[in-house]
């Protein structure tokens, strides 16, 4: 289980989202069997040669589960007989704050210092992007022995992934729930960055397609990731 499990039947699912990987398996209808991290306490005959005593520091294992009702109506992957599923979108949003929890910095006095920080958080994202996900956000850089290459130091490189979701269960908790792929960067960075954005690869290498303007709305096909270059 690299981050979540769930089992279900024809009116709720349960959902089983977790901070580490971890093996799982389902030995029987309605159980969901997760195995966490142990020690040995003896060889393992696998050239140790004793068992692993001298590590006490206990392994912290951090789950999030949720139980969600199917839409009546809705029969989706379950109904359908697909041997495929998508976990809902307010498990996703449940995971990903699992995986990238919001990190509380506190500085020293800084009233002696050119560099002013920011007092207030206010997020980036409008709230119409439920179901896209920013995966990184990273400057670039240039290798000093590569002087045939424009310079991309200022380049900024956004990665974003569209989520595939199933629709029958009820995004509990969130504004909006789905934005129908449908993404401006504009709205993402309205301060920020040029008007010039650039499709990349998804290591930034190489062009993919016309360069196109921030303001433009961007189609992005479910459970695909995107890069763009974006320009002071």
């Amino acid at each position: 289980m690299p981050a979540m499990a769930y089992i279900e039947d024809s009116a709720t699912r349960i959902t089983l989202a977790t901070k580490q990987p971890l093996g799982v398996a389902s030995l029987s209808s309605g159980q969901l069997e997760v195995m966490l991290d142990r020690r040995l306490n003896q060889d393992d005959n696998r050239g140790v040669g004793q068992g692993v005593l001298d590590n006490v520091i206990p392994t912290l294992n951090s789950f999030r589960l949720l139980v969600e009702p199917r839409i009546a109506s809705c029969k989706g992957s379950h109904g359908g007989r697909r041997p495929d599923g998508y976990p809902s979108l307010s498990a996703h949003r449940s995971l990903h704050g699992l995986l990238y929890p919001v990190h509380q910095l506190v500085a020293d006095n800084q009233d002696d210092s050119p560099e002013k920080l920011h007092d207030n958080f206010k997020p980036a994202l409008s709230p119409s992007g439920s179901d896209i996900h920013v995966v990184n956000l990273r400057t670039g850089t240039q290798l000093p022995d590569n002087q045939a290459v424009e310079p991309s130091s200022s380049s900024v490189s956004l990665v974003l992934h569209r989520l595939g979701f199933d629709c029958c269960f009820p995004p509990s908790g969130l504004v909006v729930s789905n934005s129908e792929g449908e993404f401006s960067l504009d709205r993402l960075f309205p301060d920020y960055f040029g008007n010039r954005v650039r499709s990349m690869s998804l290591t930034s290498l190489q062009h993919q397609g016309p360069d196109i303007e921030k303001s433009f709305t961007i189609a992005l096909r479910p459970m695909e990731i995107y890069t763009f270059e974006l320009q002071p």
